[in-house]
């Protein structure tokens, strides 16, 4: 996971929509409230904020903003909020998108006539800076002048993610009734190759990989995987052997090279069985590269053929499970469990014709499709959560998909969850305190492409987004 300066930059532009927003609210005469200085007053204060923006842009980009009206003035009544508002969104907007550019040193001379040089990130950094300072410098004048002053406490952080969140969920909840655009199906984008939903043909071979068959197979899929380029199983090596699949994806990480975060649950739905042609759920491995928080940018750099998205329950455990004879049971897990989250995993695969692949158990080789995975807002106290009646709505570019339930994750996710660990255990790995287990699509398959963005409404358990760049 990265963290980039996108999320406060966002927040410095709803912010500052906020603060314009409370001062059309307020008597006329508040612009020209001031704390000490007669001179720098209300009005001045949040003209400056939006005229430095503006220069922020300049010093970056090497131009101004293209803004609605002449100038960029300061506000004498009340009525010229509304034109300053329009500016201040059009400038913040300017400056997202400098996040984009490369992080270079730009060389220039300052206000105090300096030869100077600064880092388009560190420019970025200060215009947040800033903007909180002045917004800030504003409060403590209204304050002072006897008028409602902003209050800060409704402008953190905290309470932007809220505000986003809920205006989010507005949304997609008004389309859900919506008919969906043309080009997507209740299987997201028809991308999935030629082969339908259950019309995989059985491989005829039934025998297992020899061991330097198994090399081959491993070899194969982690050489596609980390190159990202599409591989063809030959003939010779489709064999559709559970053993074999089994023990490729043991193997498989160390392949690979790439350091595992905990385990998922392929084909944990009975429907997604029934479409994939295979006899029981698959395991697969997550991996610490491809996990990201939400609202998430999934880079290409995780997916060879395909983006498929499964919305899932997931469990971080608390605990470690050893390996024992014994089998792990419900309470045992439920008991070790830190934290439930929503998620959205994300599938793929170095084999094309995603439905075809079942036929010799192509996508259970290759990590049961595991590829990313993305994580909603972790819950502790989730006990009392009904989570086989959880309903799930999955939406695309907006649109409405459909829904599930978490009872079709095994009905229910602790069930999965117990499975997994038990699967694992039987061969003779534990299972640590901080791995993630995710317990299963409850939405079916959803194919998506770059441009896309998948947006998860789990309820009370809140939103999880993913734009695919």
């Amino acid at each position: 996971m990265t963290i980039g300066l996108e999320r406060l930059l966002l927040h410095m532009a709803w912010a500052n929509q906020k603060t314009i927003e409370h001062l059309q609210t307020l008597p006329e005469d508040s612009l020209k409230a001031f704390a000490t200085n007669p001179n720098w007053h209300v009005g001045e204060i949040i003209h400056h904020i939006v005229e430095a923006a503006d220069f922020y842009v300049y010093r970056i980009t090497g131009e101004y903003c293209d803004v609605p009206g002449e100038k960029i003035d300061e506000p004498k009544v009340s009525s010229d909020l509304k034109l300053l508002k329009t500016q201040a969104n059009a400038i913040d907007e300017a400056l997202l998108n400098c996040v984009k550019l490369e992080d270079i040193q730009l060389e220039f001379v300052n206000n105090e006539g300096n030869q100077v040089k600064r880092w388009r990130s560190t420019i970025l950094s200060q215009a947040v800076h800033h903007a909180t300072e002045h917004r800030a410098q504003i409060a403590s004048a209204l304050e002072a002048k006897g008028f409602k002053p902003v209050d800060l406490d409704e402008l953190d952080l905290w309470s932007f993610e809220i505000y986003t969140e809920s205006d989010r969920l507005k949304t997609l909840r008004s389309n859900k009734d919506k008919p969906r655009a043309d080009y997507l199906s209740d299987r997201g984008r028809l991308i999935h190759g030629p082969t339908p939903p259950g019309g995989s043909k059985p491989s005829p071979r039934e025998s297992d990989l020899t061991p330097e068959e198994v090399e081959e197979v491993l070899e194969l899929i982690s050489t596609g995987r980390r190159h990202r380029t599409p591989v063809v199983m030959p003939e010779r090596l489709r064999a559709r052997s559970w053993k074999s699949m089994e023990e490729v994806i043991l193997r498989l990480e160390y392949s690979l090279g790439w350091e595992g975060a905990g385990w998922k649950v392929g084909a944990a739905s009975l429907d997604v069985r029934r479409a994939e042609n295979i006899p029981s759920p698959s395991p697969g491995r997550l991996f610490v590269r491809s996990i990201m928080n939400s609202p998430a940018e999934v880079p290409s750099e995780f997916f060879v053929n395909y983006r498929l998205c499964e919305c899932e329950f997931a469990f971080q455990l608390g605990q470690d499970f050893p390996v024992r004879d014994k089998e792990y049971t419900e309470a045992d897990l439920r008991a070790g469990i830190e934290y439930l989250a929503p998620v959205i995993e994300i599938g793929d695969s170095v084999f094309e014709d995603w439905y075809s692949l079942s036929g010799y158990f192509g996508g259970m080789y290759d990590n049961a499709g595991g590829a990313a995975f993305v994580i909603g807002k972790k819950t502790k106290d989730w006990a009392d959560i009904d989570l086989p009646k959880s309903n799930i709505d999955l939406y695309v570019n907006d649109n409405y998909i459909k829904s599930g339930q978490g009872y079709q994750a095994m009905g229910h996710p602790v069930t999965s969850l117990t499975w997994m660990v038990n699967w694992v255990r039987e061969r003779g790995r534990p299972v640590f305190a901080g791995e993630w287990v995710s317990t299963g699509t409850c939405t079916g398959h959803c194919f998506v492409q770059v441009g896309d963005l998948v947006s998860v409404d789990f309820g009370d358990l809140g939103l999880v987004e993913a734009k695919f760049v």
